[in-house]
């Protein structure tokens, strides 16, 4: 799928959305902004929490959307595999939130 397709279908514009804000929070912290800090450790705590309460309806979906893939699309580097899962349950989500949770507390802390 294209680009544009993908923009006009509607499939991609919340991820856009999503990273274009999250980009310019990043931005502004790193011009000195307090309040784009705080945005984006809420952003980021938030994003891990929703991500750990959704993860096995996400997980099944993947794994459904795998099965439905042609088999010129699988691969092993894309294979769902329970290893990946727990990986990511284990170490990615956990250090997305305490990110989340250092920046606020570094704004907090900055503020003081």
């Amino acid at each position: 799928m294209t680009l544009r397709k993908a923009l006009h279908t509607g499939t991609m514009m919340g991820d856009l959305v999503v990273i274009t804000v999250l980009l310019g929070l990043l931005l502004a912290t790193y011009f000195g902004s307090v309040l784009a800090q705080v945005g984006l450790g809420v952003s980021l705590a938030g994003i891990g929490v929703w991500t750990l309460v959704k993860s096995k309806s996400i997980w099944a979906s993947y794994k459904k959307s795998w099965k439905r893939r042609p088999k010129s699309q699988k691969s092993i580097w894309n294979e769902p595999k329970d290893v990946y899962y727990y990986f990511n349950m284990v170490f990615i989500i956990p250090m997305l939130i305490g990110l989340g949770v250092g920046l606020i507390l570094l704004a907090y802390f900055r503020l003081m």
